[in-house]
């Protein structure tokens, strides 16, 4: 049973309960929005409201702020986290975002068509993606700057019905007179076909290597029996029971049975198997039983099967701090803002210790007698690691990354302008050369020896 408690003055929820003592509590300000929660451990989360009514504060269990500032119009212009990093948001008159600066200073641009629709996109590098828009408002191109394009087609409905990748291959969905799925044939000529009931829910699927699904819904819309023909004329039957809620309570093949039970907060608490004699036999299938636990506010705690068990101890943040192995062994971590990982140690002893940047990108990271230190190009993506005997003077201190012939291991990382790793020069295992098509699908792969 769940219980639920409304305020007197509007239609919002101060308090909701199950029989079980969780309790969930929210407090509103005279205007009905909520400047308070408190979750069934107690843990509180804070929000405030300026005179307009617009969020400016928000306040979590560990006391971390995030600040937002908005202009006239109401607009978001400003967001700092709670570690005190700051991104910009700018907007032209009509109200479209043109503008995003990061903790960094680096800033994506954003341009629009008369119709509000954006037509272009900047990044920091050089990359640049443009877009174009149909009669009926749905995308129909995105060019890239190597002037690669797809593209999309549309019914008069808007159902897609092809889309054309940079490769020149075409995708094509057909449909039935309901509007529902009937084939979709993709770029390799492979063809998937989709039956329906009467209420358009999908009963059958046949995919391009002759395999077909049959399902039988129940009055919810939910399978009970999933058939599946294999390419070799053998038939597989699985039997699904379900609770009124749609949830999967038990599933039946030849080889096995699964059941499944929850909680209230409809998290999975047990799942076990039973292996059948053909299981056994076939596949060597041996009985099993998981069981998950929970806190009050939901938040798993501890794993338990017949291999051992692993317990979970968190923050007020739902950032897991220690992990009991099965061996009784303890993973613990520390973390700073919202969650960002600072430390690892097992059994009191530091496994890895990280640093990170404005972004929050680990840009420093030692592990045992190394140290890993790792830049990043004007796109944000990762551009060079090194690795150096634990002491040495930090790269960003020095101004420039070392050379690889200064570093135990170390990697640079070339990008096309597509935004894929076209090389990676790596010290150990040389120059590793990747190609692409024009749909960004890896063609090829080469090692090189020595060092490009």
């Amino acid at each position: 049973m769940t219980q639920t408690q409304w305020n007197g003055s509007f239609d919002e929820i101060t308090r909701r309960a199950l029989d079980d003592d969780h309790v969930w509590k929210a407090g509103y300000n005279e205007h009905g929005q909520v400047i308070q929660e408190t979750d069934p451990e107690g843990r509180v989360t804070r929000y405030g409201y300026d005179e307009q009514g617009l969020a400016v504060s928000r306040t979590d269990a560990r006391g971390g702020l995030v600040a937002l500032v908005h202009d006239a119009r109401g607009q978001l212009v400003h967001y700092t986290d709670c570690s005190g990093r700051a991104t910009g948001y700018e907007y032209d008159e009509d109200g479209n975002l043109t503008a995003v600066t990061d903790a960094e200073g680096k800033t994506v641009h954003i341009s629009y068509n008369r119709l509000g629709q954006p037509e272009t996109v900047s990044h920091p590098g050089k990359q640049q993606d443009r877009y174009t828009w149909n009669a009926l408002g749905l995308l129909s191109s995105h060019r890239r700057l190597t002037g690669s394009i797809q593209s999309w087609q549309y019914t008069p409905r808007g159902l897609l019905t092809l889309h054309t990748d940079e490769g020149k291959r075409e995708t094509r969905w057909h449909y039935t007179a309901e509007g529902w799925i009937a084939s979709l044939s993709n770029g390799n000529g492979a063809l998937y076909r989709f039956s329906h009931d009467a209420d358009g829910r999908l009963t059958g699927e046949q995919r391009p290597d002759g395999l077909i699904r049959m399902f039988a819904l129940n009055a919810g819309g939910y399978p009970v029996i999933i058939q599946t023909q294999g390419t070799e004329g053998g038939v597989r039957n699985e039997k699904q029971q379900r609770d009124v809620l749609g949830r999967l309570l038990r599933s039946d093949t030849q080889h096995s049975t699964r059941t499944f039970s929850y909680n209230r907060l409809d998290q999975i608490t047990e799942v076990t198997l039973t292996p059948t004699e053909e299981g056994e036999r076939l596949h060597h299938m041996q009985a099993d039983r998981v069981r998950f636990a929970y806190d009050r506010s939901g938040w798993l705690t501890a794993e338990h099967s017949v291999h051992g068990s692993i317990k979970y101890r968190r923050d007020a943040l739902g950032n897991p701090t220690d992990i009991t192995l099965p061996d009784g062994q303890h993973l613990s971590h520390l973390y700073y803002g919202s969650g960002h990982l600072l430390q690892t140690s097992l059994d009191g002893i530091t496994v890895s210790e990280y640093e990170r940047d404005s972004l929050h990108r680990q840009v420093m990271r030692t592990q045992g007698a190394l140290t890993t230190f790792s830049g990043y190009n004007a796109d944000n993506r990762l551009s060079w690691q090194r690795s150096l005997p634990g002491g040495s003077r930090s790269p960003q201190q020095a101004g420039n990354p070392p050379t690889q012939s200064d570093s135990v291991t170390g990697r640079d990382y070339i990008w096309n302008a597509d935004g894929e790793v076209s090389g990676i020069n790596d010290k150990l295992r040389g120059c590793l050369v990747f190609s692409y098509d024009r749909s960004g699908w890896l063609t090829v792969t080469a090692i090189t020896n020595g060092v490009n």
